[in-house]
């Protein structure tokens, strides 16, 4: 999950504005140091070369750490900042991700509740009351469905389905705190508390359910509509490999 994430998060870069010369390659590279170890990065992560600055993470570097970096080189203002990246840097999309506000301090009374309150409109707070999200194991032809070739099976999928669910849900439930935890830490580090304010107030509102509603309705359709292509061009795609 983090490698796919910080796999994201570094494809976002293509380059920044050009910072004023009169910062000297000595002085660059100390700040860059001071980055690099402040944010938790590798040594070597971050080099000043000329008047750019370069950054170039590992590609199994937490993301958080990169987040971080970015955000710091953006505020020293060192000079032009271009990334180097892994195997998957070539395919750059032009896009921005807007940086995380990375709050360090706990979370007060009242942005508390906007993050519970953020949690129940994008229905991840019902997903983590019911384990839901843990379902994608207990699906026929999941993890928990052993069967050899052959096999008959003696219980119904509908039966088998919520079986493998309730052993889930219980397995979950010591653990349950801990999702919690965990959700509501990354929301109040990536939002600031006006931030949170204006988004669930979109989201409380009519137009803010139906862009949800809405937004799941588009991937699910197109994905229906979309699946024989897709088998398609896996097809495809293997078929090219094969030559």
């Amino acid at each position: 999950m983090i490698r796919r994430l910080l796999t994201l998060l570094l494809l976002s870069f293509a380059a920044f504005a050009a910072a004023p010369g009169a910062v000297q390659a000595k002085d660059k590279s100390k700040e860059a140091a001071l980055i690099e170890s402040e944010c938790g990065l590798k040594k070597g992560t971050i080099t000043a070369i000329g008047d750019q600055i370069r950054l170039q993470p590992s590609p199994d570097e937490g993301y958080k750490n990169v987040d971080c970096a970015i955000g710091r080189l953006n505020k020293a203002d060192l000079g032009k900042l271009g990334f180097v990246g892994n195997e998957a840097a070539t395919e750059a999309s032009a896009q921005t991700l807007a940086p995380s506000a990375q709050i360090g301090e706990p979370a007060s009374p009242s942005k508390q509740r906007l993050i519970r309150r953020y949690l129940q409109l994008i229905g991840r707070q019902d997903q983590l009351d019911t384990g839901s999200f843990l379902e994608r194991y207990a699906i026929p032809g999941g993890p928990m469905w052993q069967v050899s070739n052959g096999q008959v099976l003696t219980e119904s999928l509908k039966d088998g389905f919520d079986k493998r669910m309730a052993a889930l849900r219980k397995a979950y439930a010591k653990h349950r705190a801990t999702y919690q935890q965990a959700y509501e830490g990354h929301v109040n580090w990536e939002f600031t508390e006006a931030e949170l304010a204006e988004i669930v107030t979109f989201l409380d509102r009519p137009v803010g359910k139906h862009f949800l509603d809405g937004r799941w309705r588009m991937e699910a359709y197109v994905g229906t509509d979309t699946e024989e292509l897709e088998e398609q061009i896996v097809k495809e795609a293997m078929a090219s490999l094969a030559k």
